[in-house]
C-alpha cells in the first residue's frame, strides 16, 4: 500500500508488510538515523539540509522526544502537518528574515530550526515576561546555560559571530557581570542541590528575566529549546561554557579572568 505523505514534497511512504508497519513505529535509536530519515522525507534523493551544523541530527532527535514524535510515523504526520510542506513560501521568508531583517541578526538556519521554532514559538509558545515561574533553582541554571551552548550548537560557524551581539543588549554592567556568575555555580554547588543565597538569588532572577523576555528570535529559540526540556549535560559541558563566556567577554565587559584554579 502506498501513502502520499508529502506531495508537495515528491515523498511517498510505501508499507507492504507488519515488519514495515512495525518499524515504522519503533523509536528512533540515533541521532543519525532520526537525520537520514528526516533528510530522506524532505527529499527523496536524500540531499543534506542546507546549513546544517554537526550538532543538528542531535538537535533534531531531542526535539522529537520532547514533543512526543520519536518514530517515523509520527515524523511523517508532523512534516506533513506543517509549513514545511503545506506553505513551504513560509520557509523561505523565515530565512529571509534572518537573512535580511535589521531586526535580527545575519544567521542561515535550516528545515530542522524551522519545524522547532514552528513547534515552540508559533503553535505552542510559553509565555514570555516576569510572570511567576514553577522551575525550581537547579532547573533554571539549567535551562540558562542550556540557552548559551545550543546558541553556539544550532547556528553555523560562518554565523558564529551573530548571535552573540545579542549579549552586547545586557542593559547594565551588573547584568553583564552576572552572566560570568554561570562560570561560577558548579563550584558553589547550586547544581547539586545547595541553596542560593540572596545576593545569587538575585543573579538567578536577572538572567531568566533577561533570556525570558528577550524578543530575538535566535534568544527566543534557543531557549525555548531549553525550557520545553532539551537540555545539555551542562555539569559535563562547564568546560565548554565558560569558553563560550570567555569569548564574549569583549562583547558585554565581563570581569577579567580569575585564573585556571577558579575553574576546577
Amino acid at each position: 500500500m502506498e501513502v502520499a505523505i508529502a506531495p508537495q514534497l515528491g515523498f511517498t511512504y510505501s508499507s507492504s508488510s507488519q515488519k514495515d508497519i512495525e518499524l515504522d513505529n519503533t523509536p528512533f535509536v540515533t541521532d543519525s538515523e532520526t537525520m537520514y530519515y528526516l533528510e530522506q522525507l524532505l527529499d527523496p534523493e536524500g540531499k543534506p539540509l542546507e546549513n546544517a551544523t554537526n550538532a543538528l541530527p542531535e538537535v533534531l532527535h531531542k526535539f522529537l522526544r520532547v514533543i512526543g514524535k520519536n518514530t517515523r510515523a509520527l515524523l511523517r504526520q508532523h512534516v506533513g502537518e506543517s509549513d514545511l510542506t503545506r506553505n513551504p513560501e513560509k520557509y523561505e521568508i523565515y530565512k529571509q528574515e534572518y537573512r535580511d531583517s535589521r531586526e535580527y541578526a545575519r544567521l542561515d538556519v535550516n528545515k530542522v530550526l524551522f519545524l522547532i521554532h514552528e513547534e515552540f514559538l508559533i503553535r505552542n509558545p510559553l509565555p514570555l515576561g516576569p510572570v511567576a515561574d514553577p522551575h525550581s533553582t537547579e532547573e533554571r541554571i539549567r535551562m540558562i546555560m542550556s540557552s548559551v551552548i545550543w546558541m553556539e550548537e544550532i547556528f553555523p560557524a560562518s554565523d558564529s559571530e551573530a548571535w552573540k551581539l545579542r549579549f552586547v543588549e545586557l542593559s547594565t554592567g551588573t547584568t553583564k557581570d552576572d552572566l560570568y556568575w554561570l562560570c561560577l555555580v558548579r563550584q558553589k554547588g547550586f547544581l547539586v542541590g545547595c541553596s542560593l543565597p540572596g545576593e545569587d538569588e538575585n543573579i538567578l532572577d536577572r538572567l531568566w528575566f533577561w533570556f525570558r523576555a528577550n524578543t530575538h528570535r535566535e534568544v527566543q529559540l534557543a531557549f525555548s529549546m531549553a525550557r520545553r526540556g532539551m537540555l545539555r549535560d551542562v555539569l559535563a559541558e562547564a568546560g565548554r561554557l565558560i569558553r563560550i563566556i570567555e569569548d564574549l567577554r569583549d562583547r558585554i565587559g565581563l570581569p577579567p579572568d580569575l585564573g585556571p584554579t577558579r575553574y576546577i
